[in-house]
């Protein structure tokens, strides 16, 4: 039942719409009428009526300028005249009369024009033809009673009068002063002309247009008589407006009818224009606006009442039909079809009730089937399925909860569920179940402990879901359970394995180990982080190194090789650096770092990256001993070399030569006394040395044998000489001159070799050299090396190669790469082979070292390029060789080394540059 005592026909509710829409209508219809279309209608009328109003304005304004215009033309000629003497003021006054005549015989308004002196004396008066006056009768009259032309002497500007009686022409007239210097000149309007001009624009029938003069008299109107009279309208609420200046419409009564009018001002003449329509014709729109409505509306009213009649008739007769399926369609019977309407939307009805019978009966046979599926799933899954009354008694088990929760005797179904869960939970389980009907979630999960079949507890994790009856009701839950018994054992031994991980990372004394979130920040400190660094963990915890160790431009290196480990997944190092400990001493470490992934469940970030450090401030120790040794031992080669005596002056500026490489070369070292790049350097200045001794030694002899030979030619020559003693003098200087220059050209060639090495390898200097000459001098300064060895140096380096790069350092290089070779590779070899070989590819050049050796072993091969691994350790091995080599070509040559082992044996190191260097090289300390 409805609150108005339904229920209701659909014949009764469709009519009443109708009729409900067509009463909001005629309301909307009524507001509009009210409220816009007829103002409207009232606005388009008072529209027109000012825009008529503003046209005959117009028009008797413009009328006004033309006789103003043609007044100052006249001035100007009146003007002209009197101030020309003689014969030309004659001319001018001629001039000025045949003009005035011209104008009075046109089309303008003027009816008279009258030339009056300084004293308003009237000196001439011209007439319109028709006009009938005796203006020569006026000549030699004062006429300063005329007020307009008092105020125009006065005031020196043109006046327009207000309408006055012509005391020439004896009507009404309107005038026009215009003041010159010799007096003034008066023109006198035609009243019949002007009041024509407002008369002009949209003479429509009906239409009223009233022109009254500044005191409120007609000066035109349709009634003459009245104009005659001069009917005073100053009465008139809108006429004063119009003379205030005002734009007003109102309504008014004239000559005993009711007009609706708007109203204007004639500013230069005072009038005013009155433009009006009688009130019949003003509201006739608004008359036939609302008959117009109350006709549509009369038969929309009736066409509608008829037509909702006719179409409620036809659609009961259908919706009884489709009531009728549906019915069958509730009582199961899905077949037939609803009765045929011949409306759309109708026919469309009974197609989608026909189509829901099918659907419902396909639906009803896909639920029997899905129910069949869905019981033989819950029998068959190995998942825990129950469910539970509101009591929290177990009405359903499938067989895997009756073969877990089940006992011998005693099953599952029929029991309470705080029967079947530990005595510690019993209390909680108990708590739930009576809260349930007030539980609003859709799930709820628990993790119960369990108790089976003899007495075995077994972890099970619940999700469980309140069942309700239509109406709301609280008829228990339902619950299926997941057997994680085994997922909590893995579960707890990884937490041990965890915990024996760190209480081992805690125990190690030696091996600092921190993690480190995607920040910096630190995660983990152990035990030994702590004794090394002095920071405990405590205090490092959540902190970043810069704030315990680095500096900011050592965390920025931090942070990006985190970022490239987290990019790659590779581990990085191991790298050496320095830091600061708590109480500011300086500490070498041997750092790792790797990323493994973190477990975002337990709000770890993605990725935790492990540092690894090593302390080897105490190895930096011994290594900085060592390189004192060395620079030692380089001094005492010095003053080896010093001990050498020199027979003449050339033999002396050479060793002054070898001298000054060698305090170069001893200044270099103590300059980079913290790399090992000119470590192969100062072997080759003790090789150089030992190989200058031989061809210095030589000339020495050559040159002490031909100074004892001299002594024995002065002894001859006092005991007389002869032939045969001067041809065996001669003899024995020219074999001995031979002797001494052979050997100094070569200790030339050795010391321009070994300087231009030198000073390439500690200059760093960059220039354009041809490869074949650097690689011809490195070879050259090694020679004595592979002279104590049957090995064979061979250089196969074309000599077209031009690079744009630094000599030295490709020189140190070249050096290293050849005595690794040697030392290494040839190791117990006793004819061993070093090719050396370059070929241009594309912007680049390959230079390679070949030996045919015993080559690298494959334990060894990921080692090649570590700091400090060596397999010649104790036996002068540092290494420190490759590494500086792989810098170098990283850095200041901007390419890359590697190496491969051909079939043949041995091994090859191939270095990869481009023939123009970098612009900014890698500096010295960052090759080391």
């Amino acid at each position: 039942m409805s609150r108005f005592g339904g229920p209701w026909r659909l014949r009764t509710l469709l009519v009443g719409q109708f009729l409900v829409a067509m009463l909001v209508a005629l309301v909307v219809l009524t507001l509009m009428m009210i409220f816009w279309r007829l103002p409207l209608a009232q606005q388009q009328t008072q529209d027109e009526q000012a825009r008529v109003a503003d046209l005959a304005l117009a028009n008797m304004e413009h009328g006004l300028d033309n006789t103003q215009a043609l007044m100052s033309t006249l001035t100007g000629l009146t003007g002209l005249a009197d101030s020309a003497g003689g014969p030309a003021a004659a001319i001018a006054a001629d001039v000025f009369a045949v003009a005035t005549r011209q104008l009075l015989l046109g089309d303008n308004l003027l009816d008279g024009v009258y030339l009056l002196d300084d004293t308003l004396t009237l000196r001439s008066a011209l007439l319109r033809h028709g006009v009938v006056a005796q203006a020569g009768e006026w000549v030699g009259n004062d006429l300063s009673a005329v007020a307009v032309l008092r105020t125009a002497r006065e005031q020196g500007t043109l006046q327009w009068s207000a309408q006055f009686l012509s005391p020439i022409q004896g009507r009404p007239v309107v005038a026009v002063a215009v003041p010159f210097a010799g007096g003034v000149l008066l023109g006198e309007l035609s009243m019949d002309r002007l009041v024509s001009l407002t008369n002009r624009p949209n003479q429509r029938d009906g239409l009223l247009l009233l022109a009254v003069d500044n005191r409120g008299a007609l000066v035109s109107a349709p009634n003459l008589q009245m104009v005659r009279e001069r009917t005073n309208l100053m009465n008139l609420p809108l006429v004063q407006a119009a003379l205030r200046g005002e734009q007003a419409s109102g309504r008014f009564e004239f000559d005993g009818q009711p007009y609706q009018g708007t109203a204007r001002l004639s500013h230069r003449l005072g009038w005013g224009l009155l433009v009006a329509y009688p009130e019949s014709v003003a509201q006739a729109s608004r008359d036939a606006a609302i008959l117009i409505a109350v006709v549509t509306l009369s038969l929309a009213l009736a066409v509608g009442v008829a037509t909702a009649v006719w179409l409620t008739h036809r659609i009961e007769r259908v919706v009884h039909g489709a009531m009728a399926f549906a019915h069958r369609i509730a009582a199961g019977q899905y077949d037939g079809a609803p009765q045929s309407s011949g409306i759309a939307e109708l026919e469309r009805l009974g197609t989608d009730l026909q189509q829901v019978a099918q659907a419902i009966a396909q639906r009803e046979h896909q639920l029997a089937d899905q129910d069949r599926r869905f019981r033989e799933l819950v029998e068959h899954t190995a998942d825990l399925v129950i469910e539970l009354d509101r009591h929290g008694t177990v009405t359903y088990a499938n067989p895997s909860a009756e073969q877990v929760l089940g006992q011998p005797g005693l099953p599952a179904r029929g029991r309470a569920i705080v029967d079947l869960v530990e005595p510690d939970e019993r209390a909680m389980v108990q708590e739930f179940v009576v809260v349930g009907g007030k539980l609003r979630r859709p799930t709820y999960r628990q993790d119960l402990r369990m108790l089976t079949a003899g007495g075995a507890v077994r972890d099970i994790a619940w999700s469980s879901s309140v069942d309700r009856n239509a109406e709301g009701g609280f008829e228990g839950f339902r619950c299926i359970g997941i057997d994680v018994t085994s997922q909590r054992a893995a579960e707890a031994a990884v937490r041990r394995s965890e915990e024996r991980l760190r209480t081992i990372l805690d125990s190690t004394p030696a091996l600092a180990v921190q993690w480190f979130d995607t920040e910096g920040r630190v995660l983990e400190w152990n035990t030994a982080s702590a004794a090394l660094l002095g920071w405990s963990k405590d205090e490092a915890m959540g902190r970043r190194l810069e704030e315990l160790i680095y500096s900011p431009q050592q965390q920025r290196d931090f942070m990006h090789m985190l970022a490239e480990v987290g990019r790659t997944g590779q581990p990085y190092g191991p790298y050496e650096g320095e830091v600061h400990d708590r109480a500011g001493r300086a500490r070498w470490l041997l750092s790792t770092t790797i990323g493994v992934p973190g477990d975002v469940a337990r709000g770890e970030s993605p990725m935790i990256f492990v540092c690894l450090d090593v302390d080897i401030s105490d190895r930096k120790r011994a290594e900085a001993a060592l390189l004192d040794l060395n620079a030692q031992l380089e001094g005492r080669i010095e003053e080896r070399t010093r001990s050498l005596s020199i027979a003449n002056t050339e033999l002396e500026q050479a060793l002054q030569t070898v001298q000054l490489a060698q305090e170069r070369l001893v200044a270099s070292q103590d300059r980079l006394v913290q790399s090992e790049k000119l470590a192969s350097l100062g072997s080759l200045v003790a090789g150089v040395a030992h190989e200058l001794n031989t061809p210095i030694g030589n000339g020495r002899m050559a040159v002490s044998t031909l100074k004892e030979r001299v002594g024995q030619f002065r002894r001859q020559i006092e005991q007389g000489l002869k032939r045969s003693d001067l041809e065996a003098f001669v003899s024995h200087v020219d074999t001995g001159g031979d002797i001494a220059l052979r050997n100094l050209e070569r200790a030339s060639e050795l010391l321009s070799s070994f300087k231009q090495v030198a000073v390439d390898q500690t200059s760093d200097q960059r220039r354009r050299f041809r490869l074949r000459e650097v690689v011809d001098e490195i070879v050259l300064t090694l020679q004595p090396t592979f002279k104590r060895s049957a090995h064979e140096l061979v250089c196969r380096v074309p000599d077209e190669i031009e690079l744009d790069s630094y000599p030295g350092a490709l020189g140190q290089v070249l050096t290293n790469l050849i005595q690794n070779a040697h030392i290494h590779g040839l190791d117990g070899i006793e004819r061993g082979r070093i090719d050396i070989a370059a070929e241009v590819r594309a912007s680049e050049v390959c230079l390679s070292v070949a030996d045919n050796g015993h080559g690298i072993p494959e334990a060894n091969r990921r080692h090649v390029f570590d700091p400090f691994y060596t397999t010649k350790l104790g036996h002068g091995g540092s290494g420190l060789g490759l590494p500086i080599v792989r810098n170098i070509v990283a850095g200041a040559l901007g390419g890359h080394i590697d190496f491969r082992h051909p079939d043949a044996g041995g091994v090859v190191f191939e270095v990869v540059i481009p023939l123009t260097a970098p612009v900014a090289p890698a500096t010295e300390a960052a090759a080391v």
